[in-house]
């Protein structure tokens, strides 16, 4: 199989990314949480006088998902955006749990290498399953959490997503270029625009870590319980945004996620897919800033 790294969609995909995110104000580092080389997308100039935002990605995206939604926010916050073990370019290593608890833990150690006690935290899918983890059981570190089409409560109806996997058909697991372009047309309702040569690229990275997210898969889904006989116990501000066109999660499942979290704020987009901060940045930004507004945080 050929690496997708030496593709030329990689090279112009690789630059074109670079390029925006620094013209949007962020830049690629890469901190060392206890061994761990976890690659970030941060504001270009950390300050301890600003409040800080964390942005954490889905199951097998990385953090340039979050770079067209951060934009909007650089100026008055701290923004920070990781891609989470074994996702993006933060090694993978059987070594490592990735289950939902020691996501959350790494995301706390990433951010007080930074000297960053107390952040707003917000994700989308397995990062919103890791977001409400969080606001749970890592309470004193979470002023505020934004749920975007979060994974992490037993379905409230089966999604596309969930009677394909129910079946014996992870659409994440990639064997062939169509079983990519299947899953694509899955995520977003509304995607941006991407070239032909650069989603074959794509295809050709799920194939070479088909193993890698079999396993991560199947961590983070049976080593920490799902959250529904918890969300009561989220005390902190919430939002939650649900394309209501979801075809990986049922927007149905935003009621109970609503209904359970105490004075937790719900907007749901109509013909809008699985990751709104992609489809939607600047309207999904809106509503995020709007919510941090009203509870007094900017």
């Amino acid at each position: 199989m050929t690496d997708y790294r030496n593709t030329l969609g990689y090279k112009i995909a690789h630059l074109v990314e670079s390029i925006e995110a620094s013209i949007y104000g962020l830049k690629d580092v890469t901190v060392n949480v206890k061994g761990l080389e976890i690659a970030v997308y941060q504001s270009k100039r950390i300050d301890p006088n600003k409040p800080t935002i964390v942005m954490l990605h889905g199951f097998s995206a990385d953090k340039k998902v979050w770079i067209r939604f951060a934009k909007h926010f650089v100026n008055d916050f701290n923004v920070i955006i990781p891609d989470l073990a074994g996702h993006g370019k933060t090694p993978y290593s059987v070594n490592n749990s990735h289950s939902i608890s020691a996501q959350a833990i790494r995301v706390i150690e990433l951010l007080a290498v930074y000297g960053i006690n107390q952040f707003h935290l917000l994700g989308n899918s397995m990062g919103g399953f890791i977001t409400a983890h969080s606001s749970i059981y890592f309470a004193e570190h979470i002023l505020s959490s934004c749920l975007v089409d979060p994974a992490g409560i037993i379905p409230v109806s089966l999604s596309k997503m969930d009677r394909l996997v129910i079946a014996g058909q992870n659409p994440f697991l990639i064997k062939t270029k169509q079983n990519f372009y299947d899953f694509y047309a899955m995520t977003m309702a509304k995607p941006p625009y991407i070239p032909k040569f650069i989603l074959d690229c794509f295809a050709l990275e799920y194939q070479s870590k088909y193993d890698r997210l079999e396993s991560i898969f199947s961590e983070f889904l049976s080593e920490d319980g799902l959250l529904d006989k918890e969300l009561t116990k989220v005390n902190c501000p919430t939002l939650i945004l649900w394309g209501a066109s979801d075809e990986l999660l049922h927007v149905d499942n935003a009621k109970l996620w609503h209904e359970n979290i105490k004075d937790s704020e719900l907007t749901v987009w109509p013909d809008v897919g699985h990751m709104p901060m992609m489809e939607i940045a600047k309207t999904s930004a809106n509503r995020y800033r709007l919510f941090l507004s009203d509870n007094g945080f900017c």
